[in-house]
């Protein structure tokens, strides 16, 4: 029987602290997934370049409108944090930075690299401060190596990386991995990485530097490609959807009913190609003992795909799916980003999407971390943070400053803080 999910403990990272000085996608992402999962995240940000994170002003935007919180991106990027806008640039900001390193478990930055070192708050600078620190850097490159001095992006590490070059239609150019691919996934591994250093801190005592590199984190998604081209020689050119090592036949994506609508099928077994076939009608393939084989039915491949092509092109896709998967057949619709947000029945039962309100942007569907537990809550309940507007909250209830020292900072401007009253946000 199911547990009583208002049961649950509390999020298993509460207590954890972390100094969040990433930007853009995969440094704000990795610290998203460990707020969600409990740990105190104290984002520190100003609000004017070149030290804005440009993805404050990225769209899509509340009503199409830019704006320093009207970011639909940022929003979905930096849930569960605190905002605290304070001045890197100036020593009295870079003072004050120094002040939260020891009570914060965990430094996380996507500087390029030699920004810290610059500030005298490299890991040796921090660890000066705290000892057991766990100093992640979250660059294209990495701190190391040739190439540490040069700028990246998402798609930049991701092509560096070789995964590009693996993704489109056969003999056409390059397609890529879709938007941003190296950004989520250099996210999650820097995630996983701080999570490790701190079961290996509760272990040992010791903190330690963790160098993540995105286009590395691509490298290590190149599997048996690599493998491949290492042994053989060859060289891995794009082949579309069908599978690329030939393990199953078909593999593939089929046309089905309606504007650019698609399923995928795949078939490994001689189980599976029978299932099939009686599931399509495909009688005379069936009867056929060459297309029993693997071998066979790569063979036949370009045959296979017609015939299965010319029954699911008039079907509902998602009649397709059900069919072929009570038939025990692989099978998946290629959904839409509206599917996924407002159809999905298996995403909406694992509650993976959370509604809740914000001023500006209205209510907004936020997702979740990918994956659920018995034993603890991972949903979504805090929006992502105005622009300094935690500032006087951190400043007074972390590091015990008094009402008229940040009232003397802000006049410096040294920070800045969000009038929240006056525009609006009412939690």
């Amino acid at each position: 029987m199911a547990s009583d999910t208002s049961q649950k403990r509390g999020r298993p990272l509460e207590g954890v602290r972390i100094l969040d000085l990433t930007r853009h996608l995969a440094g704000a992402g990795s610290t998203r997934i460990l707020g969600i999962l409990g740990a105190e995240v104290l984002r520190f940000e100003w609000p004017h370049p070149p030290a804005l994170d440009f993805l404050r002003l990225s769209g899509p935007n509340a009503d199409g409108v830019p704006g320093m919180n009207r970011s639909g991106f940022f929003a979905q990027t930096n849930v569960h944090k605190k905002s605290v806008a304070l001045d890197l640039s100036t020593p009295r900001g870079q003072e004050i930075l120094r002040k939260f390193v020891p009570l914060c478990d965990i430094v996380v930055e996507s500087f390029t690299p030699g920004v810290m070192k610059k500030w005298g708050l490299d890991y040796a600078g921090l660890r000066a401060l705290r000892e057991d620190v766990i100093y992640v850097a979250a660059s294209g490159f990495g701190h190391t190596g040739p190439l540490r001095d040069y700028r990246s992006v998402g798609p930049t590490a991701q092509a560096y990386s070789g995964l590009t070059a693996m993704v489109g239609l056969e003999g056409c150019e390059p397609a890529g991995w879709g938007f941003s691919y190296m950004d989520h996934m250099g996210a999650t591994m820097n995630a996983a990485a701080m999570l490790m250093a701190l079961e290996r801190r509760r272990v040992t005592g010791k903190g330690e530097f963790i160098d993540g590199g995105q286009s590395q984190h691509g490298a290590a998604l190149l599997g048996p490609m690599l493998l491949d081209a290492t042994i053989n020689g060859g060289t891995i050119a794009p082949r579309g959807n069908r599978d690329l090592y030939g393990d199953y036949a078909p593999a593939n994506a089929y046309r089905c009913a309606g504007t650019d609508r698609w399923v995928t099928i795949a078939v490994r077994s001689e189980r599976d190609w029978l299932a099939l076939c009686r599931a399509l009608g495909l009688d005379d393939l069936a009867a056929r003992p060459e297309l029993r084989t693997l071998v066979g039915r790569r063979a036949a491949a370009d045959e296979i795909d017609a015939a299965i092509a010319g029954w699911t092109s008039g079907r509902d896709r998602y009649q397709v799916m059900d069919v072929l998967q009570a038939a025990g057949v692989a099978a998946g619709v290629v959904q839409h980003v509206d599917d996924k947000a407002e159809r999905d029945p298996a995403l909406a039962a694992r509650q993976f999407y959370t509604a809740i309100d914000d001023d500006i942007l209205g209510r907004k569907r936020y997702e979740g971390v990918p994956l659920t537990s018995e034993e603890f809550d991972s949903s979504i309940t805090t929006p992502s943070p105005w622009m300094g507007e935690h500032t006087r909250e951190v400043l007074t209830t972390v590091l015990g400053f008094s009402d008229a020292e940040v009232d003397e900072l802000a006049a410096a401007a040294v920070i800045w803080e969000a009038d929240v009253k006056r525009e609006g946000r009412t939690s």
